[in-house]
This record gives structure tokens, sequence and C-alpha cells, in this order.
């Protein structure tokens, strides 16, 4: 799939705000959630331009891992180690929610991998279930913190 702008508002946009509500989740923390957002959008941009760089494939998500963890530092001012974690294991589910998300897609509906990757809609709209996956365990995770703290 080509990294295009239809790609980015529908899906690089939203899986950034879910994996921002994750780290956040994962430091028990959602009272910045404005902010997450905030800085999903940022991080999808960004993760946007890195990849049109003439990179090998693979390096811009170690640029986005470093860009993310300094940028969650900054601006939340949360553990360094912490957000090292947070970041690393949001990576992790992400791509591991991605692929059994297009995996089940394949299964389920009996699409080949070559008609996911050829039509636009059918990505885009594949990609969706990892993202609400990610919501869904950031918001358990949040829930489970809470009653930890409280």
């Amino acid at each position: 799939m080509e990294n295009s702008v239809l790609a980015l508002f529908l899906q690089a946009i939203p899986e950034m705000i879910a994996f921002s509500m994750l780290v956040l989740a994962m430091n028990r923390d959602m009272k910045n959630w404005k902010e997450a957002v905030l800085m999903g959008v940022i991080l999808a941009l960004a993760l946007h331009f890195i990849r049109m760089l003439p990179i090998s494939f693979g390096i811009h998500t170690l640029i986005f891992i470093g860009l993310a963890i300094i940028s969650y530092n900054l601006v939340f001012k949360i553990n360094f180690t912490i957000i090292v974690k947070a970041v690393l294991l949001g990576t992790l589910l992400i791509v591991f929610g991605e692929a059994l998300s297009f995996l089940l897609i394949i299964k389920v509906l009996g699409f080949t991998f070559e008609e996911l990757t050829s039509s636009a809609f059918l990505w885009i709209t594949s990609g969706w279930l990892h993202i609400i996956m990610t919501l869904v365990v950031a918001y358990f995770l949040f829930k489970k913190g809470r009653r930890e703290v409280v």
C-alpha cells in the first residue's frame, strides 16, 4: 500500500491516536487525553514524512520509536523508563494487532493479501480492526490501573 494522503487521514492518524492513548494508559494517566490526541496527529504526520525518505524498510520504524520516546518524554514529563517500555510495547501491539487483523480478514472474508494491498479502500478499512483493538486494550489498561491506584 502506498503512503497516500487518504491512508494518512483514515488510517495513520487514528492509529497514532490509539497508540498515544495506549501509551498514556500504560502510564495510568488519562488526564492529558486531549494532548494525546494532538500527539497522535503529530506523530502520524511525522511518520508519513519519515516513510517518504529513501531509507531501508524498517528503519522508519526505528526512527519513529526514537521520535515517539523523546516526544512523550518532553510533552508528558513521564519517567523515561516507563515511556521506553510503553512505546516499545505499544509498537509491538500495533504490529501484532495489524498482522492478526489482516489474517482474520483474509481467513473470514476470503480476500487474498494481494487484494488487500491493491485496494486502498480494503487496506484502510481492514486496518481499523487493529485500531479498535488498540483502543480496547488502552481502555482496559486504564480501568485496571485506576482500580489499583484507588
